[in-house]
C-alpha cells in the first residue's frame, strides 16, 4: 500500500497518535455519560477497525517490522 518505509512509519506514528485520541475520547464520554457510553464506545470501536484494517494492516503487511510486537494478519 505503501511503498516508502519512512512515509509508512510516519503514517503509523500519526494513526496511533488518532486511535490514542479515540480512546480517550471514549472514557471521556463513559466518564460524562453512562447512557451515551456503550453506543459511543462501539462506534469508536468501529472506526478502530477501519483504520487497522484498511490502512495499518496493509501496512504493516508491507513493512513489518514497524509493526507492533503483537500485530498479526491473523487476528
Amino acid at each position: 500500500m505503501i511503498a516508502d518505509k519512512e512515509l509508512a512509519k510516519e503514517l503509523d506514528s500519526v494513526l496511533r497518535g488518532v486511535l490514542l485520541a479515540l480512546d480517550q475520547s471514549a472514557a471521556l464520554v463513559r466518564d460524562r455519560s453512562e447512557a451515551d457510553g456503550d453506543a459511543y464506545a462501539a462506534a469508536v470501536g468501529n472506526v478502530f477497525m477501519c483504520i487497522y484494517s484498511h490502512i495499518l494492516d496493509p501496512i504493516y503487511s508491507d513493512h513489518p517490522e514497524i509493526a507492533p510486537p503483537l500485530w498479526s494478519m491473523d487476528t
